[in-house]
């Protein structure tokens, strides 16, 4: 893979991650403890949720064809990418590709890799109430914690030495390649300060680093309305909004998560479920469809497909591609107040579409940017709920665990993601 397409897919996985770790309360904040879809909320109960969630170490990509990718980039610091870096340089490989093209071409100060790594967690309040025992109505508030490491290592020394051997085949005759020889000889040798200059003069970024960031999310606004009566079986369907309140990438830092995409969602949902062998299983499943409205967002102008970086930013009429989000599940209800659940969720975004005075960039910008996940979980669930019922407890409440892990997906981060939520019903 040619170093330009790795650090495309780098910069696109580490901004996609805010794509992937959608509001992860939604499904479950609008439903009473026993856990199935379609339950609502009794009339005029209310209901607060705090839900945990954790990515663990966020390492690596699957990339466009599912293929796994660990986080880095590499940059050589050849005449071509230092030569703007300093008004000295740019006059000294002026007059070294004048005098020998060879030479300009086989200058370098060195190789330098920076491998990647991040931690997401997202804290959320949730807050839902029973209109009538068909409706409820929830909100969602998320509040992000973000930390992105970054490790540059020099990979590559200087080659001075294959410059000066290059010059001299010019012999004594040519002063001026005599005088190049002898400044190559003494230039200092780079260091990481010289890859941070060209970041930062060359593109105008903030420096390659360590990044850390907390915020609110995206808001989301929801209803669930419950078709059926049934004891043991239903069917819902849900609606709801997402309000652009996040965070939004910031184009000057190369290394930040966004806590949110920065645009109106509308989503409509439905689902299901029946239980079965007097009350032991629930089996459920949900089918989500997200509209992103589209909006006007200031982001870089990449001219290269294989090389993203850019020193100049203009206004794109930006339309993410719209989302599918499906689940299935089984919970195994052990006693009255302990369950385990196995779950599997699915995510597909498709291509985001570009509008601005800039041809080549809308297309650039497009490239990539839909993407699939498929996840695997098993989770462990404590309810008083029923007790409450029967008068052996003084209080309903809810305690539910998750892990899950991505299994496959395409143009997304690969993670394990850990949920803890607690549901006070009052």
């Amino acid at each position: 893979m040619a170093d330009g397409k790795r650090e495309r897919r780098y910069y696109a996985a580490m901004h996609n991650i805010i794509r992937l770790l959608t509001v992860v309360f939604a499904l479950v904040l609008a439903q009473s403890a026993t856990a199935s879809y379609y339950e609502t909320l009794p009339k005029n109960v209310r209901m607060m949720a705090l839900g945990w969630v954790n990515t663990g170490t966020i390492k690596s990509s699957f990339g466009t064809n599912r293929d796994q990718f660990d986080y880095f980039i590499r940059q050589d610091l050849n005449a071509g990418s230092v030569a703007d870096a300093h008004p000295a340089l740019r006059a000294y490989f002026d007059e070294l590709k004048r005098i020998d093209p060879a030479a300009y071409d086989a200058f370098s100060f060195g190789e330098y890799e920076g491998s990647g790594e991040a931690n997401v967690d997202v804290k959320g309040l949730g807050f839902a109430y029973g209109v009538t025992n068909h409706l409820t109505l929830f909100t969602i508030v998320p509040l992000w914690d973000a930390q992105v490491r970054m490790n540059i290592q020099r990979t590559k020394g200087n080659n001075y030495a294959e410059v000066q051997q290059i010059l001299s085949k010019h012999g004594n005759t040519n002063d001026t390649a005599f005088l190049m020889s002898q400044i190559t000889a003494n230039f200092p040798d780079a260091n990481g300060g010289l890859l941070q200059s060209i970041i930062m003069n060359n593109f105008g970024y903030e420096p390659i680093g360590n990044w850390s960031g907390t915020g609110f999310g995206d808001v989301e606004l929801g209803t669930l309305y419950r078709l059926t009566d049934e004891l043991d079986m239903g069917l819902a369907v849900s609606g709801g909004v997402v309000l652009p309140t996040g965070r939004i990438d910031n184009p000057d830092i190369l290394q930040d998560v966004p806590f949110g995409d920065g645009q109106f969602d509308i989503y409509a949902e439905a689902g299901g479920g029946i239980t079965l062998f007097k009350g032991k299983l629930d089996l459920d499943t949900s089918l989500r469809y997200t509209y992103q409205l589209p909006s006007t967002k200031t982001l870089r102008i990449p001219e290269d497909e294989d090389f993203t970086l850019s020193a100049n930013k203009g206004d794109f009429y930006e339309k993410l591609g719209n989302r599918i989000t499906y689940m299935a599940s089984s919970t195994w209800k052990w006693n009255d107040w302990f369950s385990t659940e196995a779950r599997y969720d699915f995510e597909y975004q498709g291509q985001a579409t570009y509008e601005s005075q800039y041809t080549d960039a809308n297309r650039i910008l497009g490239i990539n940017s839909d993407f699939e996940t498929h996840m695997l979980g098993l989770g462990a669930n404590l309810s008083t709920v029923t007790l409450y019922k029967k008068g052996i407890f003084a209080a309903p409440g809810f305690i539910d665990f998750k892990a899950k892990t991505m299994v496959n997906g395409r143009n997304t981060p690969k993670y394990s993601r850990y949920e803890f939520q607690i549901r006070l019903y009052f």
